[in-house]
């Protein structure tokens, strides 16, 4: 079943409504998933809606502070990860002191538009290759950053 949201544009249902979206990151084009939270009959909130136009309208703004809370959630496991990965450590969790370092270890995966009551929620997740099972989540609540750790941990 597929719909055309005012704001989302068209949406297909599968588990989740969604359709294919491109975003930069890390100075790179790449394509994603969004999904939105909604009824089987395609409702959707006006915070949901609020949540995805101030995130593309303010992306340039809120990119920043992703970057930054990646960085520092990195820096923070990424010797665990070291440890696992042993002889092959280089490959999969380098040693990194700016953000623009993790190019080519992180990549953008999808965003879920949470329906979340009165407060705007995006689950910004990605791939990375220091946790190939879970990659890495940004929960971000009126466009901050509040939680950030494996996906499980904003989903």
């Amino acid at each position: 079943m597929k719909i055309n949201d005012l704001v989302f544009g068209e949406l297909e249902l599968s588990s989740m409504w969604q359709k294919e979206e491109k975003v930069l990151f890390l100075s790179t084009e790449y394509g994603i998933k969004l999904f939105v939270e909604g009824s089987e009959s395609g409702e959707f909130t006006d915070t949901q809606r609020q949540a995805y136009k101030e995130f593309h309208n303010n992306y340039d703004k809120i990119l920043p502070e992703i970057e930054c809370a990646i960085l520092k959630y990195y820096q923070s496991v990424f010797e665990e990860y070291r440890d696992m990965y042993e002889d092959e450590a280089d490959n999969y969790a380098p040693h990194v002191n700016e953000f623009s370092q993790l190019k080519g270890f992180i990549k953008p995966q999808s965003i879920v538009i949470a329906n979340a009551g009165s407060e705007r929620v995006i689950n910004y997740l990605f791939k990375t290759k220091w946790d190939l099972e879970y990659g890495l989540g940004i929960r971000l609540v009126n466009e901050k950053v509040v939680v950030v750790g494996i996906q499980n941990d904003v989903l």
